[in-house]
């Protein structure tokens, strides 16, 4: 008897719904535990443009205080009440913008005629520092923002690792299981065929024209097949635990297989080779690796060869200054507006340790030039292989069916003869055997172009099309 491989939608459906192995694919995305994890790197590393882009933010800084003191001329004392605050931003070309200002108070216990007392001094300026050298166009904050979109390109890529991962173990067990069933079917079929030449020899035993050891032989047979049907069952029970714990699924929930046809295989023939290679190359995560290292190494000799640049900054300032007190002839109110440019040159005499940064900076480009080649070179070599696994083994396939043919062809024929006492039991029993041996080959070598034309659906992509994959917040 055929065993029904039966198959619920999820833990609380109650029918069984026959399934194909995107519809698995979906439950393992929307139930497996680490794919939300992939999610949470992803938008972890969305944080790093956020963390990048407050570089540039405005910086306050204030202070305030009081204390006691001694004259600095006249060696009396004073009471003293300063507060100063400074607002900055650093800009994207490299130059900085402040505004401060600054407010004193001073009370003396004596009093000069000169010297208000007591007096209150401002001041604010509005300052500008653009590099001219070292730092000009800003290029840690530029590599700093490249470096936080590759760590969300590499968190993507390596989300899509995962999910191809976890469908590389589902394309394994679900092939696994179908070859499970492919047999237990082979195995239910050739039962039948013995169960029916049984009950035949048992009519002509009646008749007294059968030999007991032909019954003797026929019940051996059937005994040894339905012992290996058996194993096949505690085989398909652990498949079946397997794939319910990747779908979230109780674990012995029924299966039930959907029936595969040669779309997903003519899909794969037909594809051509660049348009797989493009496709591959797009998507895959080593790759996806190896080109950040590489973008990551080229920043470092860009900043590398900024720091061996020497300092050059021009500052522009203009402000205000403001005195307020009483003096002995009146009250002293003074405003004066400032200004200025200057310029700042600083030298790092001793180069060595930036210099030798550059330079590991430089090898691991080449480190990374090397890895992406051999990459690309296997990535070839994996379509090709894959390419001419598909082509010859639907040839070999079609050599099977054929077989089966001739096998079904030449087994009619012995029972035809057996039939009419020509032929003995023993050969109608190898003859058996031999087409149900090549009609197990056949629908495994199927299976094999089946599982071929999934790795490579995988390798391209296209074993993701009609799944709906966990969709990664935006930012608000």
């Amino acid at each position: 008897m055929v065993l029904l491989l039966s198959l619920t939608l999820g833990v609380r459906t109650a029918s069984a719904e026959p399934l194909q192995l995107r519809q698995i694919l979906q439950q393992v995305i929307d139930h497996y535990p680490s794919v939300e994890t992939a999610l949470l790197q992803v938008q972890r590393a969305r944080l790093s443009e956020a963390k990048t882009r407050s570089l540039l933010g405005w910086q306050l800084q204030a202070q305030a205080g009081v204390q006691r003191d001694a004259s600095q001329f006249f060696g009396t004392a004073i009471d003293i009440f300063n507060a100063n605050t400074r607002l900055s931003r650093q800009l994207d070309n490299g130059g900085q913008l402040a505004l401060s200002a600054a407010l004193n108070r001073q009370n003396s216990e004596d009093s000069f005629s000169i010297v208000p007392n007591p007096a209150t001094s401002t001041a604010l300026d509005l300052s500008y520092r653009h590099p001219l050298g070292k730092g000009a166009d800003n290029p840690a904050y530029a590599e700093t923002r490249m470096q936080a979109q590759l760590d969300e390109s590499l968190a993507l890529a390596q989300r899509t690792a995962l999910y191809d991962q976890l469908a590389e173990q589902v394309v394994e067990l679900y092939i696994s299981a179908r070859n499970t069933h492919i047999r237990q079917r082979n195995l239910d079929q050739a039962i039948a065929r013995s169960l029916r030449r049984q009950r035949y020899l048992q009519q002509r035993r009646e008749l007294g024209v059968a030999e007991e050891k032909d019954l003797l032989q026929v019940e051996a047979q059937i005994r040894s097949q339905r012992a290996e049907r058996k194993a096949l069952d505690v085989l398909w029970h652990s498949q079946r635990i397997q794939l319910n714990r990747l779908m979230g699924r109780v674990a012995d929930a029924h299966l039930q297989f959907e029936p595969e046809t040669l779309e997903v295989i003519e899909a794969a023939l037909d594809e051509s080779v660049a348009g797989l290679r493009q496709k591959i190359l797009a998507r895959h995560a080593e790759l996806a690796d190896i080109e950040a290292r590489l973008q990551l190494a080229e920043s470092r000799i860009r900043l590398r060869r900024d720091a061996q640049k020497d300092q050059l900054d021009v500052v522009l300032f203009v402000g205000n200054r403001t005195t307020r007190g009483d003096v002995i002839s009146g009250t002293l109110d003074a405003s004066e507006l400032v200004g200025g440019v200057r310029l700042e040159y600083q030298q790092q005499l001793d180069r060595h340790a930036v210099d030798a940064e550059l330079e590991q900076a430089m090898l691991d480009r080449d480190l990374a030039l090397i890895q992406k080649r051999q990459l690309l070179q296997d990535i070839d070599y994996d379509i090709a292989v894959l390419r001419a696994q598909l082509d010859t083994g639907k040839q070999a396939w079609q050599a099977y069916q054929a077989s089966v043919a001739s096998e079904q062809r030449k087994l009619r024929e012995a029972e035809q003869r057996y039939r009419s006492g020509r032929s003995d039991t023993d050969q109608l029993i190898a003859f058996e055997a031999q087409l149900a041996g090549a009609e197990l080959s056949a629908e495994l070598r199927k299976l094999e172009l089946l599982k071929n034309a999934y790795r490579l659906q995988l390798l391209s992509g296209e074993l993701w099309q009609g799944v709906r994959l966990p969709a990664v917040e935006t930012e608000q």
